[in-house]
């Protein structure tokens, strides 16, 4: 098999790796955005509460991409930082079952928001 054929076995096989990725990250989105709000409410917040721990999401996504992107590009270590963040993302939402606290919840989101917002 020639050079040429490798790589383009490769380029096929990380395609499907990255389209199983945005599969099973957006539907994860699908099935946690809807109801994030009214687990929130099921422990008892104020409208408040909710609303500041249902905006942090915009706050991060509009400024942490760029540090990650800064980081990524400044080290050259795009997989590893892709890694890192996405099972640190996942990590931080079974956090937020871990507690019923306000703050720890907030905190607890923005690291959620931070690792996932790349």
């Amino acid at each position: 098999m020639s050079i040429g054929a490798l790589s383009a076995l490769s380029h096929a096989n990380i395609g499907r790796r990255l389209a199983l990725y945005y599969f099973f990250y957006f539907s994860a989105i699908g099935v946690l955005e809807p109801y994030l709000n009214l687990y929130f409410r099921h422990l008892g917040f104020s409208g408040r509460q909710i609303g500041l721990l249902s905006g942090l999401p915009g706050l991060v996504f509009a400024t942490f991409p760029f540090f990650w992107t800064a980081l990524a590009d400044a080290r050259r270590r795009r997989n590893e930082v892709f890694v890192l963040t996405t099972w640190a993302a996942s990590l931080s939402f079974f956090l937020l079952l871990c507690t019923d606290h306000f703050w720890a919840l907030l905190l607890i989101n923005l690291l959620l928001c931070t690792f996932r917002s790349p």
